[in-house]
């Protein structure tokens, strides 16, 4: 399966700009399913790049690396 990297870096560079986004912010951004924008934010995480604050219902995504 070939990622395609500008939706990746659209996504970094969204966290990039905005404090703990939630998933149905970055559906908005990519307009992709909720299952694709999972795979995303997975790569993303275990990359470490970004990390997954707070709970379930209040938390949300951030950049752990600001460059």
């Amino acid at each position: 399966m070939d990622i395609p990297k500008d939706d990746l870096l659209e996504i970094y560079s969204y966290l990039q700009r905005n404090e703990l986004v939630k998933h149905t912010d970055v559906k908005q951004i990519i307009k992709k399913s909720d299952a694709t924008i999972e795979r995303y934010l997975k790569i993303l995480k275990d990359s470490g790049l970004i990390e997954y604050v707070g709970s379930k219902k209040t938390g949300g995504y951030r950049v752990t690396i600001k460059h």
